[in-house]
This record gives C-alpha cells, structure tokens and sequence, in this order.
C-alpha cells in the first residue's frame, strides 16, 4: 500500500480545539534544556536533520557502543515528529526511525539516529497512547501522581494536538526526544499502539 507524502512542516490539529489554561502552563516542563543547550547553527555537531533537532553525530559517537535493543517483530522504535491531517478524522504519522541502545542494567534507554529513516504511518481512530511523566504533562496539563515514568494513557487527540508546542522550547524539547515504540496491524501500514520508551531527557 503506497502511502500519501506528509508536509515539509509540522501540522497543527484541526482548527478550533483549544488549549486548556492548565496545559498552556503545563507545557513549560521543568528541567528541559533549551535546544541552544545541546547544539547550535554553528556547531560542527548540529543536529543531523529538522526532524531531530537534538540528535546529533557527537551523541551518536558517545553512545554507539552500547548493545542494541531490536524491535519485537510487527514493532518499530523512533521518534514521532509530525503528522498531517486527512479527511474522516484520519491521521498519517511521520515516523523517524531510530536504533534503541541499553544502558547496561539502567531502566532508562538510549539511542542512535545515524541516518534519518523516515517513514509514514497511518494512526488508527481507536489506537492505544501510552506515554511518561513529562508527556502526560505536556499532553494533559495534570501532574501525574505516584511513579513519575509510569505508563500512562491519553486520547487520540490530546497526542495529536501536542505536536502544536505553540513556540514553548521545553515543551519541543521533549516531543522531539521523546522515543516511542510503535505496535502494527498485519499490513505494517496502520499503528495500533503507542508505547513511550523510558528515555533521559538530557543533551
């Protein structure tokens, strides 16, 4: 099944859904490094595409040594930079696919993004969204409760407005880190489950 091309620039969610006042402020996330932080225009280690503005060759090299996680089959680990909107509510994903690494023993994970590998899928109207604290702040505007890095779900369209960082740094910070675990149908062309992976959230 070939798929449709997405925009060159990230799509907001249909117009005339609104930011809650509580997400507005919840998208300001603590401890997020601005991206001057990591990499600059001039900085022979810039980032290596528009669609991973914090992945770079330096943090490739200083993590390339580190065993690689594989993908179970029907599955795919990367990052979620943008999405287009098509009619009947339908929603094509942009994929940039990534190379999960493990720490040794450490519950966080790492990757690397040598070279960008882009894919486009389609996001099922009844997918299951599952992400981490800092998402589920970002996405919902509520503090999570309990264990911070806990899985927790949220809807279709709290995922999708997201992508909207409405200029915050922080909050572009974390949706461009963010690593994800994508679960198929048969075809491999619809996702049915989004999966956030544990991932630190430093340069």
């Amino acid at each position: 099944m070939r798929l449709p091309t997405l925009l060159s620039k990230p799509v907001a969610v249909a117009t005339g859904v609104a930011l809650t006042a509580s997400a507005a402020v919840a998208v300001s996330v603590a401890g997020a490094p601005p991206a001057s932080a990591c990499s600059t225009p001039h900085d022979p280690n810039r980032p290596i595409s528009a669609d991973a503005p914090f992945d770079t060759p330096a943090r490739n090299g200083a993590n390339a040594h580190l065993p690689v996680v594989v993908a179970p089959w029907g599955t795919d680990f990367g990052h979620l930079p943008r999405w287009k909107k098509y009619p009947n509510g339908r929603a094509l994903l942009r994929e940039d696919r990534v190379t999960v690494r493990r720490q040794g023993r450490e519950f966080y994970l790492s990757w690397t993004n040598v070279n960008p590998r882009l894919r486009s899928y389609w996001l099922d109207t009844d997918a299951k969204i599952l992400v981490r604290g800092y998402n589920y702040l970002r996405m919902t505007g509520k503090s999570p409760t309990g264990n911070f890095e806990a899985l927790r779900p949220v809807s279709r369209r709290q995922f999708l407005y997201s992508f909207n960082t409405r200029g915050s740094q922080s909050a572009r910070y974390v949706k461009y880190r963010s690593v994800y675990k994508l679960t198929f149908d048969r075809s491999h062309t619809h996702v049915r489950k989004i999966e956030e992976l544990p991932v630190l959230f430093y340069c």
